[in-house]
């Protein structure tokens, strides 16, 4: 069989180390496909020894990869950063650009986004519900899209948890207007059981308001930015994933690897890979937003480039605390239905999601544009 050897050049474009790069670590940290050669170009480096690193802000970087690479066999992947107005040097010489869209194309729409979508060779979208979305903003990009799972990786193996006392219930993410941490935090007021610890994990611009609900409740404890997520999630009898807005959710996959079942919104992604009463409880969000939603900046934003996609003002819905409290009252002490969500979760994730999978489909795209 022949093989191919060629680069693969990423553009990680972010403020901020966050889901995109952690999923790019993991395919770096498992990918053994000696005919790709990686070169990583991002604003900060990720831990790893599989390829080469330069800071994407350096013009000069660009130009050195440029001559480094000409004449090469070359793919372009670009991460969540469809504005990106350095890919025209590399249309004109002909590379192959992936784009790989997690959300950012719900922020704004530029020229760029156009010239973009119109070039690339192949569109990387991590759920139906984003692609839906994608599809009616950008019509002309359908036949270009695949969906792409995100997966996960955790050095902590999945456990069935015990019946214990004393329950943990926790949250985990950024603590703003999308995340629906709120919800969560009313709910625990609404629960009036001492044997319950409700935990936040994360920082975010709504973490003040958030605080003044949990109003001193001494069953509620604010941990800020946690080093570790599947350590958190792990020691967590049950994990609650409220979003109004959700992309996929990669925090669901960490929850069913470590073996913590989740009760989530049925909304965005979230719908897509959690089976109700299978491998996850799904709430169906039935109450309207309220306006400390739709004012707040970054919602609005969102909130407007959805309705400029549907042609029309939608009405956006969260879970309601009552539902939420009363489904963690429910789920919590069902000690074997929660044995069976853990276990099926995480049988789930290894044929769905695992690594491996999400390696060989991404170097299928590789090797078939390659080809092209």
């Amino acid at each position: 069989m022949l093989q191919i050897n060629f680069n693969v050049i990423h553009f990680v474009d972010l403020n901020t180390l966050g889901g995109v790069q952690t999923l790019l670590q993991t395919y770096l940290n498992n990918h053994k496909n000696k005919n790709i050669r990686h070169i990583i170009y991002s604003k900060y480096k990720v831990n790893n020894k599989l390829y080469s690193f330069k800071k994407i802000k350096h013009i000069r970087n660009i130009i050195l990869l440029l001559k480094e690479t000409f004449g090469k066999k070359n793919i372009i992947h670009v991460h969540n950063n469809l504005t990106s107005k350095k890919l025209i040097f590399f249309y004109l010489l002909n590379y192959k650009v992936i784009l790989h869209e997690h959300g950012s194309f719900l922020k704004e729409t530029t020229f760029f986004n156009k010239v973009n979508i119109f070039f690339s060779k192949k569109i990387l979208i991590n759920s139906n519900y984003m692609k839906n979305l994608f599809v009616k903003k950008y019509p002309y990009s359908k036949n270009k899209i695949k969906v792409m799972y995100n997966t996960s990786e955790s050095n902590i193996k999945h456990k069935v948890k015990k019946n214990k006392k004393i329950k943990s219930v926790g949250f985990i993410g950024r603590i703003n207007s999308f995340k629906g941490a709120d919800i969560f935090v009313k709910a625990a007021n609404i629960i009036s059981n001492e044997n319950i610890n409700f935990l936040i994990a994360g920082d975010g611009i709504w973490l003040k308001k958030i605080k003044k609900i949990a109003n001193r409740n001494i069953n509620i404890r604010f941990l800020g930015p946690v080093k570790g997520n599947f350590k958190f999630i792990s020691n967590l009898d049950l994990l609650i994933i409220p979003s109004i807005i959700e992309p996929f959710g990669n925090t669901y996959l960490e929850a069913a690897q470590v073996g913590t079942p989740v009760i989530a919104a049925k909304s965005g992604g979230l719908k897509e890979i959690i089976t109700h009463k299978k491998t996850g409880i799904l709430l169906k969000p039935k109450k309207y937003l309220t306006e400390d939603y739709l004012n707040d900046i970054d919602f609005s934003n969102i909130y407007s480039q959805l309705c400029k996609i549907d042609k029309k003002q939608i009405k956006l819905k969260i879970i309601s605390e009552q539902c939420l409290a009363q489904a963690i009252n429910d789920l919590l002490f069902d000690q074997r239905l929660l044995n069976s969500l853990s276990k099926d979760a995480y049988v789930n994730f290894q044929k769905k999601f695992s690594s491996s999978i999400f390696i060989r489909k991404i170097n299928d795209i590789y090797f078939a544009l390659i080809k092209k």
